[in-house]
């Protein structure tokens, strides 16, 4: 069913939001969209990096995401440690829309 849902995005890494079973809380997201192209992956899936650190873990509860920012297509990579580094610049890249965000809304 969420692979349905998907249908539209094209691959890539996506800005979002996402909450667990149903809560009002949001925490930040970066979403992978696509093959995992590092690792040969034949389906196509989704994964979900929640940019907060949690107390405990949430195995077995609902996550709903919003992907509202396209931050770069999906690309492989030459090592692992190459793989880790993009990550970085992605939750970087989505740091600083956060902080544009905030400072707009302090307006």
């Amino acid at each position: 069913e969420v692979l349905k849902k998907l249908k539209g995005f094209s691959p890539g890494i996506y800005y979002g939001s996402a909450r667990l079973d149903d809560k009002e809380e949001t925490y930040d997201m970066i979403a992978s969209v696509g093959w995992n192209l590092h690792f040969d992956n034949p389906q196509r899936t989704i994964e979900v990096y929640i940019m907060h650190e949690f107390e405990s873990d949430f195995y077995d509860s609902l996550l709903e995401i919003n992907m509202t920012t396209f931050l770069r297509s999906e690309a492989s990579f030459p090592s692992f440690d190459h793989l880790i580094k993009a990550m970085h610049c992605d939750v970087a890249i989505a740091q600083k829309i956060l902080h544009e965000k905030a400072a707009a809304a302090a307006q």
